[in-house]
């Protein structure tokens, strides 16, 4: 069961990466205020937060298994939820990088068990997303800058949304060779 989650969410990183990777290609000087705007969005900050606050907590409760503390996790995670909302500055920014960060990490982890041949491939997109998650995560608004500079730069808009792209196919490939392949 676990394994075909994997799978399916393999495909599911793939459609959100292509979804990113479409939103930089089509970021221009008359959308970039929308681009700036949506880095510092609340709502859209607090859902990509609780679903990093929840998958944490649902890996946390391994590391304590049958303990008292793993059953606050999952109530951690909404009370934490409210206080990014409140506290945090460019929260849909750092909600972002942290699902980054934990998509990496949970590829990475399930890949090199289901299949060290797809593992030597992946574990470079595992590593480039999840730098570059964990660059956003420390400084928010260079995930703004790296909007403005898509808008400056056509290169660098189109090399960047090729970059997502190939992790978004190899993520891709990877779930369906693995479906395929099962």
């Amino acid at each position: 069961m676990e394994q075909m989650i994997f799978f399916i969410s393999l495909i599911a990183y793939s459609l959100f990466l292509s979804l990113f990777a479409f939103f930089v290609l089509r970021t221009r000087e008359n959308n970039i205020h929308l681009r700036e705007k949506l880095c510092r969005e609340k709502l859209i900050g607090v859902v990509m937060a609780f679903i990093a606050f929840v998958w944490c907590a649902k890996h946390g409760q391994s590391i304590f298994p049958g303990g008292k503390i793993a059953a606050y996790f999952v109530p951690m995670a909404f009370i934490f939820t409210w206080l990014s909302y409140f506290l945090l500055d460019y929260l849909a920014a750092r909600a972002f990088a942290a699902l980054l960060i934990l998509i990496a990490h949970y590829h990475l982890y399930w890949i090199f068990a289901e299949n060290p041949f797809m593992a030597s491939i992946s574990s470079l997109a595992c590593y480039i997303l999840g730098t570059f998650g964990i660059v956003i995560a420390g400084k928010p608004c260079l995930l703004r800058d790296f909007f403005r500079k898509s808008v400056k730069s056509n290169s660098f808009r189109i090399y960047s949304s090729l970059i997502i792209f190939l992790i978004s196919f190899i993520f891709f490939f990877t779930g369906i060779y693995l479906i395929i392949n099962r």
